[in-house]
């Protein structure tokens, strides 16, 4: 059963909270929304939850299904603990802090403050997509907790709109990490059930975490913001595509006269959800050097940096009173000394026209002051190119320049550097900022080679293991090449090779049993082993059908299978041959098949009994032959040592038959005194003493020209 079908239903108590709601599923754990008894404040409670092994009782507890489930369990729990102790010493003001931890319901609780505000998912839940400011809002928060979260060596792997939280303050905070989910960077994933919101190397073995898994998180989440809805889950884009299929992610439209931002955001969403890890930004830093640079991103910082863009403003203040000083001056000597009348007393035209343009002038030069930013001095150069003001603001486009470039040094990424040669195409550190972008592009062409090395030498491991197709092989590259690119491909081969190997083990038992129960539980083993066939042809041997003839060894005697029935022993009272101990006669039922000999035992199956000391007598053939002759001059308990010879020999159970049995045989339906009814018709199945001998019971209805010797049986 998975982790939400065990989840706890709403009204559950643990310890003092009580549940309120579910917030998420993780591959290890369940995210509830709770409320504290006393006080009614509301928590994050995260519950330590395996996808699978395990059962809740009707009390709440958890049940590990079997002993390999409980070990696994205790490992888990014990390592969802120490995560915690580890995630709680975050300090960040975009991540919920873990408070407290314990143990109840047979399994652990983590404990965090409820962020005051609702869910990304809930406002999305309305349907409504958010626009490019309200986005970045959004982003500049989430992307300095994942930075920060990333510093620390962990990845969160449950970013999802559920685990989002709008704050009513404003921005926006992480639920979690769980100790459960937030792993350590290259980290090596088991195959889980992947969702919307989770990158392709979450749902599959051996997947490498790192920061660009939260990356392609990051980028769903944006994604459903900007379209409105969730994208397609990384795992059947993948399925798609290995399937010859288009991508059935959905791209993003952008509306006419879409912003600068707008299309920033959207490239970098698209570049975030690219299947391959590889091909995803590498770092969090790397957005948000792209994403601060846009223009709604200005209207977004933090109170701190608004605070800075202030003071910054009042060291403009006197400069902007005494522009605003000798404006009044300049226009009261124009107005002293020029003509401002056409004789009615109304201004001219063109001095109006100049003195609102100047009005205009000084008015933008004040917001470009006050703004402070690169695009309001741009556009005031554009728009004012005979200002006095031009070489003051491209003065400060290249302070704001140079405050950007140190910051772009410090990040030191090659999309940091691309993303300053886009905004400043004409800047002061276009030639440095090529260099290093060129630098990086060496890097790149090198690690790129490095990894073609890499990948010869992992194909080379992997056709070496496979051509020598054995467990030891495998496990040597598995063991070499953990994150091999066919890690995957050696688990199955291993684990078919593992299977053939146990296939071919439980055949080799059932043949060693060989009986049918044995055969019957190697095919209930194995319905699809590579021994089917031969078990069932064993046990088509072994089974005991009607008119059916067998041999259990080559010196064995050929046996028949005959059918239960009824039939009536002795004879009749009406027959004059019979003799008193044979009548009355009475009704015998065969309940069960048996087998019999076809024919009688030959001295050469005789002589093979003596031969291994199984007869203690090898009894003589007076003359006649031994070979296919019947035997003759053995006693009853002989008889007896043979069956018991031919027992230990085949492993079946071989005995004389009853009387009953032989009779049943001998009649074969018949229920007269003669086969057929028929008195001369006897000498037709068999050698007997008939009318050409002299013995008293010679049988005078026919004659037989054999009767003074044995004849080869059948």
């Amino acid at each position: 059963m998975n982790a939400a079908a065990l989840s706890l239903t709403p009204g559950t108590r643990v310890e003092r909270f009580s549940i309120e709601e579910r917030i998420a599923v993780g591959s290890s754990s369940i995210t509830y929304r709770a409320r504290e008894a006393g006080t009614g404040s509301y928590f994050v409670l995260r519950e330590f939850l395996p996808d699978s092994g395990v059962t809740r009782s009707t009390e709440g507890a958890l049940q590990p299904e079997d002993e390999a489930a409980a070990q696994e369990f205790a490992v888990g729990m014990a390592q969802f603990l120490a995560g915690a102790a580890r995630l709680a010493t975050l300090h960040h003001p975009s991540i919920a802090r873990i408070s407290r931890w314990f143990k109840a319901n047979g399994t652990a609780y983590l404990v965090m403050p409820w962020p005051p505000g609702s869910s990304l998912a809930a406002r999305l839940g309305e349907g409504q997509a958010l626009d490019a400011p309200a986005t970045v809002a959004l982003a500049m928060p989430l992307l300095d907790a994942l930075d920060y979260l990333h510093g620390q060596g962990m990845i969160h792997q449950e970013l999802a709109p559920q685990t989002v939280q709008l704050l009513d303050s404003g921005g926006a905070a992480l639920l979690g990490p769980g100790a459960g989910t937030a792993v350590q960077a290259g980290a090596h994933t088991a195959a889980g059930d992947a969702n919307a919101y989770a990158a392709i190397e979450q749902a599959r073995a051996g997947g490498i975490i790192g920061p660009w898994t939260d990356i392609y998180g990051l980028s769903a989440c944006f994604y459903h913001c900007i379209t409105g809805h969730a994208p397609a889950p990384a795992a059947d884009r993948h399925a798609a595509v290995l399937s010859g299929l288009p991508d059935p992610l959905v791209a993003i439209t952008l509306p006419a006269g879409a912003s600068q931002a707008q299309r920033e955001i959207s490239t970098l969403v698209g570049r975030g959800l690219a299947l391959e890890p590889s091909a995803r930004p590498q770092s969090v830093r790397e957005w948000r050097a792209r994403v601060a640079y846009s223009p709604e991103a200005s209207e977004t910082t933090d109170p701190a940096a608004g605070a800075a863009h202030a003071a910054e403003g009042r060291e403009w203040l006197p400069i902007i009173l005494l522009v605003l000083f000798l404006a009044g001056i300049a226009g009261m000597a124009w107005y002293l000394f020029t003509d401002r009348s056409n004789g009615t007393g109304a201004e001219t035209p063109s001095s109006a026209t100049t003195s609102a343009r100047n009005a205009e002038e000084v008015e933008r030069w004040r917001q470009a002051l006050e703004a402070n930013a690169v695009l309001t001095y741009r556009e005031f150069m554009e728009d004012f190119p005979q200002s006095r003001h031009l070489q003051q603001a491209q003065e400060q486009i290249d302070a704001l320049e140079d405050k950007a470039w140190e910051a772009i040094v410090a990040e030191g990424t090659k999309a940091a550097f691309e993303a300053h040669l886009e905004m400043f195409p004409q800047g002061r550190h276009v030639a440095e900022a090529r260099a290093r972008i060129e630098e990086f592009r060496l890097e790149e062409a090198r690690l790129a080679r490095e990894q073609e090395e890499l990948k010869r030498k992992d194909d080379a491991a992997w056709n070496a293991a496979r051509s020598a197709g054995t467990l030891a092989a495998l496990d040597g590259y598995i063991t070499a090449w953990p994150g091999g690119l066919h890690v995957a491909e050696a688990h199955d081969l291993r684990q078919k090779m593992q299977g053939g190997i146990n296939d071919d083990a439980d055949f080799g038992i059932a043949a060693a049993e060989h009986t049918i129960e044995a055969y019957r539980g190697y095919i209930g083993n194995y319905p699809s082993g590579r021994h089917v066939t031969a078990a069932q042809q064993a046990i088509e041997s072994l089974t005991l059908r009607s008119g059916k003839t067998f041999q259990d060894c080559s010196e064995c005697p050929l046996m028949v299978v005959v059918p239960p029935g009824a039939f009536w022993q002795g004879s009749a009272e009406s027959s004059a041959l019979a003799i008193g101990i044979e009548k009355p006669r009475f009704r015998v039922t065969i309940a069960a098949a048996f087998a019999i000999g076809v024919h009688e035992i030959t001295m050469a199956q005789w002589d093979a009994c003596a031969a291994e000391q199984g007869c203690a007598t090898r009894p003589g053939d007076n003359g006649w032959g031994r070979g296919a002759r019947p035997v003759m001059m053995v006693s009853w308990n002989d008889a007896g040592q043979y069956a018991s010879w031919l027992s230990k020999k085949t492993g079946q159970a071989y005995s004389l038959p009853s009387e009953s049995q032989w009779e049943y045989v001998a009649r074969a339906g018949e229920e007269s005194d003669w086969l057929g009814g028929d008195a001369a018709g006897i000498c037709r199945y068999g050698n007997i003493a008939a009318g050409e001998t002299d013995f008293e019971w010679r049988h005078t209805a026919c004659a037989d020209d054999s009767a003074l010797a044995t004849t080869p049986v059948g």
